[in-house]
């Protein structure tokens, strides 16, 4: 905890430049297959941050919808024998990431067809001890959160008809 309040390490960061070299990570460390990217960033000024904090946080959101799209498919009703033996019918998921400035914010979309999640769960992703991810170096929503909250940041999620939005804003 002490680490995120600590303002050493702050320099300007290009955060168009955080979220295609988040995507680059995603590419070599997760399982993108099926997965269509579609990446839209307008120009945005760098902000003061802590970099390795901010790449923590976008490739925690990335990690998170990709395994939410991971998770949805691969069942057998949607395999269907063809000649050639099994053909799988399940349409490619569709990651969309995108940068934009608005009213002196910046904001970063991270939109998943994962299937969204439960809103009566909503409130406790964003408790302390809660993860689904058993990996200990990953970032939680809560540890994403108090981070971005302490460079005038917020993090919102919000269910659209097939998936789940991650909505980063940025005070510039």
């Amino acid at each position: 905890e002490e680490k995120m309040h600590d303002n050493s390490g702050i320099s300007f960061t290009d955060m168009n430049e955080v979220l295609s070299e988040s995507l680059k990570w995603a590419n070599r460390s997760l399982n993108m297959k099926n997965i269509q990217v579609v990446l839209r960033q307008e120009p945005v000024p760098s902000i003061a941050a802590q970099a390795p904090m901010l790449y923590k946080t976008i490739q925690g959101l990335l990690e998170n919808a990709v395994q939410a799209m991971g998770q949805g498919g691969e069942l057998p009703e949607d395999q269907e024998q063809g000649r050639t033996g099994l053909r799988s019918k399940r349409k490619s998921q569709v990651l969309k990431v995108s940068s934009r400035l608005e009213e002196g914010e910046i904001i970063i979309n991270i939109e998943d067809t994962g299937g969204g999640i439960d809103d009566k769960m909503r409130w406790s992703y964003f408790q302390p001890d809660y993860s689904q991810n058993s990996q200990e170096h990953a970032f939680s929503l809560y540890q994403m959160d108090a981070y971005l909250k302490t460079i005038g940041g917020r993090l919102k999620l919000r269910n659209t008809d097939q998936g789940l939005q991650a909505i980063v804003r940025l005070r510039r």
